[in-house]
């Protein structure tokens, strides 16, 4: 769909796990374990709608998984990195040093790393929101910038906007 629109990609992966997000990643794990035990019991009741929804909740993508499409990738010729740590902070440096237009992403903590042009929630229409982070002040207020906006997610002990970006 991209490259269809004339947008060459840049894949990005994430690479080590930080040893800081440790009990983070064990609890993300744990969560995902038990969603995969509702999705069982849903399916045995016959609930395919809502084992379905729930089943992009606990998705993980492993070393092998990852291989595969970075295989993918090279026998098509799309370009793709795979970060030292989280892919986060490259795809921000990306964007914010001229290397990438903007970051597709389902992830809002890209805010927190200060991209300038984040494309949250992309469909399979095309559709998404397209967020500027230069008119933040705007959203917010003129006394309202960048740092913050950051600030104010590290205090709040979360970088996770709200999901569907309502006061936008």
């Amino acid at each position: 769909m991209l490259i269809k629109a004339g947008i060459k990609p840049i894949v990005v992966f994430d690479g080590q796990n930080l040893i800081a997000k440790e009990s983070t990643d064990l609890k993300r794990k744990i969560t995902r374990h038990n969603t995969r035990q509702k999705i069982n019991l849903l399916l045995s009741e016959g609930n395919e709608t809502k084992a379905k929804e729930l089943m992009r909740s606990c998705v993980e993508v492993t070393y092998n998984m990852a291989k595969k499409v970075i295989n993918a990738l090279r026998d098509n010729g799309i370009d793709y990195i795979v970060s030292p740590f989280e892919a986060d902070a490259q795809m921000a440096y990306l964007v914010n040093n001229g290397f990438a237009d903007f970051v597709i992403t389902e992830d809002s903590d890209l805010l927190v790393y200060k991209c300038r042009l984040c494309f949250f929630k992309l469909d399979s229409n095309g559709n998404g929101k397209l967020i500027d982070l230069s008119l933040l002040s705007q959203c917010l207020g003129n006394n309202f910038d960048s740092d913050k906006f950051r600030h104010m997610c590290i205090l709040s002990g979360n970088s996770t906007l709200n999901k569907d970006f309502s006061f936008f």
